[in-house]
């Protein structure tokens, strides 16, 4: 089983005036901790998974240790298979930045989260986040900064198992962009 693992850096979209003081925009659950649930089976007395326990969508093949749950990433929408997995303290690269879980990703799958904030003129717009990959393979991955369905900024590149990767992606928007002013 191929997996990548996501984890968001402290405000995985950061803006900065460029002459002024940063501001951050939101991003729900960046540490991937909205995850909880009841099923013993799955979950331990504080609600969050057992340790090699994983959150996954109804479609994804049938795995004991994988708790098949209506929202896998909650605040973020995912497409195709991924979820939550809970750190494992002996096997874990490197521990989670504030909590137990990382994201997951499967062959071609994604996740995106639109903020409350919209995009404005004059404002350098930074996406940060730390990827791995699980398996002893190399991993592509991509990222965006999108307004609707349109790319503004992208990149992508590969990851190797064994160590978290920063990786950064930032947008200046032009004065005639249609994207000015809507969402993130």
């Amino acid at each position: 089983m191929i997996r990548a693992h996501i984890r968001l850096l402290l405000l995985p979209l950061f803006c900065s005036w460029l002459a002024a003081a940063a501001t951050a925009i939101p991003v729900k659950d960046p540490g991937f901790e909205d995850l909880t649930g009841s099923d013993p089976l799955h979950f331990g007395p504080d609600g969050y998974l057992l340790v090699f326990h994983f959150s996954q969508p109804s479609t994804a093949p049938s795995d004991p240790k994988g708790a098949v749950v209506a929202d896998p990433v909650p605040g973020w929408m995912l497409t195709g298979n991924g979820g939550v997995s809970s750190a494992v303290p002996v096997l874990s690269i490197m521990p989670p930045q504030g909590g137990r879980n990382w994201g997951y990703l499967r062959k071609n799958a994604s996740i995106r989260q639109v903020s409350g904030a919209t995009y404005q003129l004059g404002t350098l717009y930074r996406f940060r986040v730390q990827i791995a990959a699980e398996s002893a393979k190399v991993q592509r991955y991509s990222m965006a900064l999108v307004s609707g369905t349109n790319a503004l900024a992208t990149t992508s590149g590969m990851v190797r198992a064994g160590a978290f990767t920063a990786m950064e992606l930032s947008l200046v928007l032009p004065k005639d962009s249609p994207a000015l002013g809507q969402p993130i």
